[in-house]
């Protein structure tokens, strides 16, 4: 990711090698990085190749359904994370600062801008039809995905 500190330009490059996946089991999943927004939780997560992948449990309350619509629809189709930072080390590549992140998660986000495009959402989501309520109304599915934590940013 391009980013601009004191020093000036930089690559920013996460280094997820030390993520421990199995900790990542129960971080909140939000909304655009909004703590009020808490729209699920993650259930698992694994590695692949250099990338983080995890399985999310969206929540069916009242006050997050149409965020949580929005991933079934497609509309939202990206994640991101919030983390903090573990250890850096940098560097300089072809005459350009590198900069790269150790980070500890601390949660997930469904976004519509990500930094990285590759932190997608990327199996179709699952529903399943609940049993009606006593009062004949169906509440809204509860919705599983499979998605991206945040690829391995690529180096230059």
């Amino acid at each position: 990711v391009q980013r601009t500190d004191k020093r000036g330009p930089l690559i920013e490059r996460l280094d997820l090698s030390g993520v421990d996946v199995d900790a990542l089991s129960g971080k909140p999943v939000l909304f655009n990085h909004d703590r009020a927004v808490v729209v699920g939780v993650i259930v698992s997560a694994w590695r692949e190749g250099s990338s983080i992948a995890a399985r999310l449990k969206l929540s069916d309350a009242d006050d997050v359904r149409s965020h949580v619509l929005k991933v079934a629809e497609g509309v939202i189709r990206f994640t991101s994370i919030a983390y903090s930072v573990a250890k850096t080390e940098e560097a300089v590549l072809e005459g350009r600062r590198l900069l790269t992140i150790s980070p500890t998660i601390l949660e997930v986000s469904l976004v519509a801008i990500p930094a990285d495009q590759a932190a997608q959402i990327r199996s179709e989501v699952s529903m399943t039809t609940p049993s009606p309520t006593p009062d004949n109304t169906q509440p809204a599915p509860v919705i599983e995905t499979r998605a991206a934590v945040n690829a391995q940013i690529r180096a230059l």
